[in-house]
């Protein structure tokens, strides 16, 4: 039992007790929890610091890592298109180039057509054709082929003409350096009008250096349609056309070089008198016969001129009528009146042996064959071919001639061989200056216009032979 007086005292005590504790509370207890909470939420905002610079720290580290890793790919991904990019040039390098790479210009150039021919002295390396025989017109169009599709060589048919007559050489039936009247008919005098003491020879004829001047718009009404040719006499065409005192230079034969059509029809015309036999068929019996080539100057010599006849056009109809003032006998025409192609029918010419041998690209070559070796078939010596291809007059000029053979430097390239071009086609036959490799382009290219059309055509056709060259000979 509780005493009295502490019963008394008792709430007093417990009231002291309580206010004692209420002031330690207060005075005590709440500033130190105030402390408390002040002190957490300063840890708690230094960790958020902390915890956003570390995050801030890993993302820049993981964007350094994507940027190394993204480098490296790249570096890969680079290093490994480099070396596809040397797998396609060795590629390439080991591969000839092919037509397809050059169609866009052909495109470009107007150039429907082509056949490109490789050839060394063992045989046919390359062989290639691209396009068709005409232009995108109608629908009826015949892709080109190297056996099949024939072409008009224009001038590479006078190299057939030095062959013929080096035959005769050969045979000592004609000498290269005296007067061609020796071999002519008396009632066909061959003269120099301003240089009558003076001779023509053969060398002269067929190295461009007789003083026969070339008169384009003369020449140009040689040109007949279809065979129309064979009803004018080679001689009467010849005779015509000398009979001009204005087709002769001033200078003397052997001082002046000028390319001459009529000049190397002269030639052929001594080959017929000499043998007694037409020009074409002097040809076909003594060269293409004994190197199985079939090939003529006739468009009636060939069964399926329709399908392998390639077709002559003219790209820029704004030319229609100056064509048809210049060549009315052609009758060329524009397809239709939207067309900016002009069609060119086919057509010979009276001094045909100059520029009228058709044949296809395949047989021209096994022609390029022979020349490689020496021509072993067609002629007894080598020496014959050593003559054709003597310099005849060196002069400072871009083109150099031989007998009929010319020398040229096409890209820093000293080549030999022979150019044509006539409406309509434009053909180059050419071999390295060792003669251990040729190419054939024939084409249905034009360059008959003098423009530069005409000379993107050229251009185009040089730089698919020269990338030709390029390949082979390396």
């Amino acid at each position: 039992m509780v005493p009295p007086l502490l019963q008394k005292f008792l709430p007093v005590f417990n009231f002291v007790i309580a206010t004692t504790a209420l002031g330690f509370q207060v005075t005590v207890l709440y500033p130190w929890h105030n402390q408390l909470e002040k002190d957490f939420s300063g840890l708690q905002n230094n960790q958020n610091t902390k915890l956003h610079e570390y995050h801030e720290l890993r993302m820049e580290n993981i964007k350094n890592i994507e940027r190394y890793l993204s480098k490296l790919n790249l570096d890969q991904l680079e290093e490994e298109v480099a070396n596809q990019e040397k797998q396609i040039e060795q590629l390439a390098s080991e591969s000839p180039p092919s037509l397809s790479t050059f169609e866009d210009a052909l495109h470009d150039a107007h150039i429907p057509g082509l056949v490109a021919i490789v050839v060394d002295k063992n045989g046919i390396l390359y062989d290639e054709a691209i396009g068709y025989h005409s232009p995108i017109i109608s629908n009826e169009r015949r892709a080109m082929d190297s056996e099949k599709s024939i072409f008009v060589l224009a001038s590479i048919s006078k190299t057939f003409i030095v062959v013929a007559v080096m035959q005769l050489v050969e045979e000592q039936r004609v000498n290269l350096d005296i007067d061609i009247n020796t071999y002519l008919s008396p009632a066909m005098k061959i003269r120099h009008p301003l240089h009558p003491n003076v001779p023509i020879t053969l060398r002269h004829l067929l190295s461009h250096t007789a003083g026969i001047k070339s008169n384009f718009e003369e020449e140009l009404r040689h040109y007949q349609p279809d065979d129309d040719f064979v009803k004018s006499n080679l001689s009467e065409t010849i005779a015509k056309y000398l009979d001009n005192k204005s087709n002769w230079w001033l200078q003397a034969p052997g001082e002046i070089t000028e390319y001459s059509n009529i000049g190397v029809s002269v030639a052929a015309l001594v080959v017929e008198n000499v043998t007694n036999t037409s020009f074409e068929q002097y040809v076909q019996d003594r060269i293409l016969r004994c190197l199985g080539i079939k090939a003529g100057y006739r468009i009636s010599d060939f069964a399926n001129r329709k399908q392998n006849l390639v077709e002559h056009f003219i790209y820029n109809a704004s030319w229609l009528e100056q064509f048809h003032n210049l060549v009315p006998q052609l009758n060329i025409s524009r397809p239709d009146n939207s067309s900016d192609w002009l069609n060119v029918p086919q057509f010979g010419a009276q001094d045909y042996p100059a520029g009228s041998l058709r044949m296809s690209a395949r047989s021209l070559t096994i022609f390029l064959h022979s020349f490689l070796n020496n021509f072993s078939l067609l002629l007894r010596n080598t020496s014959s071919v050593d003559e054709m291809l003597r310099i005849v007059r060196h002069e400072q000029s871009d083109v150099e001639y031989g007998l009929i053979w010319n020398w040229r430097v096409i890209h820093g390239r000293r080549l030999v061989g022979h150019r044509g071009a006539i409406p309509g086609v434009t053909n180059i036959m050419m071999a390295n200056e060792a003669r251990t490799l040729g190419i054939i382009i024939l084409s249905n290219g034009d360059i008959s216009k003098s423009d530069d059309q005409s000379k993107r055509v050229y251009e185009t056709i040089i730089h698919i032979m020269s990338k030709l060259f390029d390949y082979f000979e390396k």
